[in-house]
């Protein structure tokens, strides 16, 4: 590899890459380097996303409140409105939602579709008069 200093007066310290092979190379392990780091920062992400349920393990269920029909699911025994669904490249900001509710302990669940994302609260959470 060849390598040789800039003049101190133009970039001190700066290294030109003299050839064609050596620019390949140091492309490749700058790109080696920034895929081992958003492999830990992933890593660390997936430690802290909310657990997410396939819809098809749910059960749909419609809910009518005051002349209102919300969309509902019935989980484990529990029975869970709607509360905001996200298209499946906005999985972060439903993550961030899921995190809210669960940082404000609200009982809740989070799906996912072939076609979204959907968060939901237990009705056992929302207080009567905001159910709609």
């Amino acid at each position: 590899m060849a390598f040789s200093f800039i003049d101190r007066d133009s970039t001190p310290g700066a290294l030109i890459v003299d050839n064609q092979l050596d620019q390949e190379l140091t492309t490749a392990i700058r790109r080696k380097v920034r895929r081992q780091a958003g492999a830990r920062l992933d890593s660390t992400f997936l430690s802290m996303a909310p657990h997410v349920i396939d819809e098809t393990q749910v059960q749909t269920a419609f809910l009518s409140v005051e002349g209102h029909q919300l969309e509902g699911v019935r989980y484990q025994g529990q029975v869970y409105r709607k509360v905001e669904e996200f298209q499946l490249c906005h999985r972060l900001q439903s993550y961030c939602l899921a995190k809210t509710l669960s940082e404000q302990q609200l009982a809740y669940i989070m799906t996912r579709s072939d076609k979204r994302f959907a968060v939901w609260v237990s009705i056992q959470e929302i207080p009567k008069g905001q159910l709609c």
